[in-house]
């Protein structure tokens, strides 16, 4: 073999050992990445993905806590089913993109559950929304109760007037209908419902006459005219009394009505509304939690092929040095060895020394 080939031989050995440690490299390099690129496009995303479903879900559980309030206005309720309405598309995003996402079986399973159990939330929501929505008077919460107390206010109006005429002194109550407590009321109230707005409409000729009626009696007891006072207070206020109380009642019961439509929106909200939402809170932790448990794996699978990677890295170039130092070693012994002895004995030929032989078998250049 000539010393071209063996020079060609030693350097197609270290270019297969360079292959090797490189190969090896890349493999550790692309085993190491597919790990990552799971945890990144993955692992990552659906992790993203569930805590936005669970932030969106909380805000809307504090949005139906909200309706549930009594004392709002009609504006505020709207404003808050809006925002219901707002926070489910961004819960539906939410949603698409986790869907879209690649799953472990395990995964996938865990996500028909949360999807099961959201299907049937929903559901209880959509009865529970429907009925918050047919709510539109302000401040349900203690418009009964203010309506019986105005009533009341005037029950004791009139018992003060009988009381004027029976002790023959003038009228200390208030006479003019607008500013009374109810007149005062009726001027700020603003209500969204046609049927309280007419029932409030009914009793104001009754409320305006009351007051009327009482001033005159005022006048006849300033007149001293008491029989006169007495009969009108009689025969008249009695039976205007009489109508309000009717009126007030009717409009009582419309805010009544509409109070048990809260009632009942809230029973939901707080009852198999509630459960629904905490049966699918749970499937959605448990889902987080296995989330991050594949994330845990996936990074440790990353880390553990780094390290491996590392390793065999490490163990290829060692062995990599010494092959290519071994290989180096022995290719330069078998050429310098032979013109080594080649040269000493062209010495001794130069001193006339000509019984010196070399004893070369090799077929190469200097062997020949």
């Amino acid at each position: 073999m000539s010393i071209q080939l063996k020079l060609l031989g030693s350097f197609f050995l270290m270019a297969i050992l360079c292959a090797i440690i490189g190969g090896l490299g890349i493999y550790g390099i692309n085993a190491t990445n597919t790990s990552l690129n799971e945890v990144s496009d993955l692992r990552l995303p659906s992790v993203r993905s569930i805590g936005l479903m669970t932030e969106k879900l909380n805000a809307i559980k504090a949005e139906e806590r909200t309706l549930a309030i009594p004392d709002l206005s009609v504006e505020q309720r709207r404003d808050a089913i809006d925002t219901l309405h707002q926070l489910g598309q961004e819960l539906d995003e939410a949603i698409q993109v986790y869907n879209a996402l690649g799953k472990t079986d395990q995964e996938a399973q865990a996500w028909q559950n949360v999807q099961t159990s959201l299907k049937q939330w929903r559901q209880r929501q959509a009865e529970m929304l429907l009925l918050f929505e047919k709510v539109n008077l302000d401040h349900i919460g203690t418009l009964s109760s203010d309506l019986n107390q105005m009533f009341m206010d005037h029950f004791e109006w009139v018992s003060s007037l009988g009381a004027a005429i029976e002790h023959e002194e003038r009228f200390s109550g208030q006479i003019d209908p607008t500013k009374c407590n109810f007149g005062k009321w009726l001027l700020s109230f603003q209500t969204n419902s046609p049927e309280l707005r007419k029932a409030l409409e009914e009793i104001m000729p009754s409320h305006e006459e009351l007051h009327d009626v009482g001033a005159e009696i005022d006048g006849y007891i300033a007149e001293g005219d008491i029989l006169e006072a007495s009969e009108t207070y009689t025969h008249i206020i009695g039976p205007i009394l009489s109508v309000i109380k009717d009126e007030f009642v009717d409009a009582s019961n419309i805010a009544k009505e509409q109070s048990k439509l809260l009632n009942k929106a809230t029973e939901i909200a707080l009852g198999v509304e509630r459960d629904a939402f905490l049966k699918m809170s749970r499937n959605l932790d448990e889902l987080n939690t296995l989330n991050n448990q594949l994330t845990d794996t996936t990074r440790q699978q990353a880390l553990s092929s780094a390290s491996g990677s590392k390793t065999i890295s490490i163990t290829a170039i060692a062995i990599g040095i010494v092959m290519a130092l071994g290989f180096g070693f022995i290719t330069s012994q078998r050429l310098a060895i032979p013109l080594k002895d080649a040269v000493v004995m062209i010495e001794e030929l130069r001193h006339g020394h000509l019984d010196k032989r070399l004893t070369i078998r090799s077929m190469d250049e200097v062997g020949k």
